[in-house]
Parts: structure tokens; C-alpha cells; sequence
């Protein structure tokens, strides 16, 4: 893909680009635009409102880890924005498949207007969703097609960040992941989460294939003591899990947001949480700020599981 020129009006929380577009590390979600940025850019996050102006190729994956094999998540599906009418497509998110018509994102993944009183879903032809493979381009996956998309009653960036998007046809040859039913907020076990974003803390490099890495959680109460919700006046609840990029110097980074946080038990992938936000896409360069934010899966589960029960 060629390079894409665009410019967007940044939402209040935003990421100001630099002269040298220097990537310095805050969050994934900022809105719709943001996400279709997966950008080849350094950014530094504070609360801005005017234009910005993105460059990017294809969009990057996770900071440290490794490649992942084929067939290791085949739950996981590859979310791309296109936009014909103005001329723009990019990998946009992850996502996972939970049943044979239901795939989990992030709510920011699939919201092209967000702010105190408004809330506009995209609309489900601007999104592209590939499952089945593990190029960023999506070309050695399964194309998906969407019917609806219903983002979590709750959500209030950064609680609650959880969507789901339904399927106008089920997926029949691959399994669903398990979602997990206990809150995990005092746990240090070891998860693995898989994603497409950014590969490196400058933001410069990508990978063409889904990238994984694994890392333990962090308890909430330590989480809490970070700089990122502190200086949000983010009371850490039972909806939000943590890991701490900074004592294991990799990270989930933008492009990873709405894949999926997986604990393997007894040989079974299980999901704990959707990708969310980070402090720091590079652990060893934060400056106060050393934790990754997911959605817990748990907290969400009651409404998951009433939307899916809902629609057979």
C-alpha cells in the first residue's frame, strides 16, 4: 500500500504530533481516526483539540515479543477501516471470534464520533474484518462481513471499553476462544496478548505479520499507583486489568487495541481482556507511566452473554 496523506480534528485526550513526529508512548484510543492510525508516527499525549495530520504506510504490531505461528490464535481477526469516499484504508484494530456469529473488539475501535454526549458507531461497511490468517494485510485470511455492531452500555473511555460486532454469516471452521468469568484483579499469572500495532518505541518500524507477547498482570492496586489513571482521576475498577510494560520493557501499542489478553489453562486459550489503552508502548522509555490497560472480560461478561442469548 502506498503512503496516505489525511487530516483529522483531534479529539479533547489526544496525541499532539511533534516536528520530528517522535512517538512518546500514552494511549490507543483517541477516536476513530486514531485507530485507523496505526501510525508510523511518535506522538505525545496530552489533552489537545486541532488538526493532525497523519503520514502511514501499511500499519505496524506489539513492542518486544515475537512473531506468531499460523494457526496459534485462530481466534484472532485482523479489523481494517476503509473509507472510499476518501480515498483511505489501514489495519485498524484487533478482535477475537467468541461465537460462530460474534467477534469482541474494543468500544473505541468501532466509534467514528465520541465525546460526552454523543456516541456515533461506524458504520459496518467502513470496517473490513479478516480471521484465519496472520498477515497484517489480511490476504491469507477469510473475509468477514458485518451485520451490526453494539458497543457496551457503560462505556466511558477508558471503562468499559468493549464492543461487539455481529456476523452476517457464521465462522463454522474455527472455535471460539473461552471468555473467563473471574475477575482477576489481585492476579500475576502470565498472559499473552497478539496484535498488529506499532513494533518499536519510535514508532518507525512494523511487522506484516500478527506479532504476540507475553507478559504477567498486574494487581489492580498497584496499577492504580501509576501516573496514567492518577492523572486522569481514574479510580481502577473490576472492568480494567493491567500489565506492567516497564518491568518486562515490551508493551501492546497502537494498532493492538481490541485484540485479545489470553490465559492458557490446561491447554485451553481462555480470554481475560480486550486490549485498551496504554501509558507506554515502550516500557523502558516511560516517564512515570509503565502500565498497559485492558477491558476485563469478567466484568463484561453479564452483557456479552445477554446480547449473544439475544440474537438466536
Amino acid at each position: 500500500m502506498g503512503k496516505i496523506y489525511k487530516s483529522y480534528a483531534v479529539p479533547t485526550i489526544s496525541c499532539e504530533v511533534q516536528a520530528r513526529l517522535e512517538y512518546d508512548k500514552s494511549m490507543f484510543r483517541l477516536e476513530l481516526p486514531f485507530m485507523i492510525l496505526s501510525v508510523l508516527m511518535l506522538v505525545s499525549c496530552q489533552p489537545v483539540q486541532q488538526p493532525l495530520t497523519q503520514t502511514g504506510t501499511d500499519s505496524p504490531a506489539i513492542i518486544g515479543g515475537e512473531i506468531a505461528s499460523a494457526g496459534e490464535f485462530p481466534f484472532m481477526v485482523n479489523i481494517w477501516f476503509n473509507d472510499p469516499k476518501e480515498n483511505y484504508i489501514s489495519h485498524h484494530c484487533g478482535g477475537s471470534l467468541i461465537a460462530s456469529r460474534w467477534v469482541l473488539t474494543a468500544a473505541h475501535c468501532v466509534l467514528e464520533d465520541e465525546s460526552e454526549t454523543r456516541q456515533r458507531i461506524v458504520a459496518p461497511g467502513k470496517l473490513m474484518l479478516f480471521i484465519g490468517g496472520i498477515a497484517q494485510s489480511g490476504q491469507d485470511g477469510r473475509s468477514l462481513k458485518i451485520r451490526s455492531i453494539q458497543v457496551h452500555p457503560d462505556f466511558s473511555w477508558p471503562k468499559s471499553d468493549i464492543a461487539l460486532i455481529e456476523l452476517s454469516e457464521a465462522v463454522t471452521n474455527i472455535k471460539p476462544i473461552e471468555l473467563n468469568a473471574v475477575d482477576l484483579g489481585t492476579s500475576t499469572q502470565r498472559v499473552l496478548i497478539a496484535g498488529w500495532g506499532l513494533t518499536d518505541n519510535e514508532g518507525l518500524k512494523e511487522s506484516p505479520r500478527l506479532k504476540k507477547l507475553e507478559a504477567p498482570l498486574l494487581p489492580r492496586s498497584q496499577c492504580a499507583l501509576d501516573d496514567f489513571p492518577k492523572k486522569r482521576d481514574y479510580e481502577l475498577g473490576p472492568e480494567t486489568l493491567c500489565i506492567d510494560t516497564f518491568k518486562h520493557q515490551q508493551s501492546s501499542c497502537p494498532g493492538d487495541s481490541g485484540g485479545p489478553v489470553v490465559l492458557q489453562q490446561n491447554g485451553h486459550a481462555i480470554q481475560v481482556g480486550v486490549v485498551s489503552w496504554g501509558s507506554a508502548c515502550s516500557g523502558f522509555r516511560a516517564k512515570g507511566s509503565s502500565v498497559g490497560g485492558y477491558a476485563a472480560v469478567s466484568h463484561a461478561l453479564p452483557w456479552i452473554q445477554k446480547i449473544l442469548s439475544g440474537s438466536k
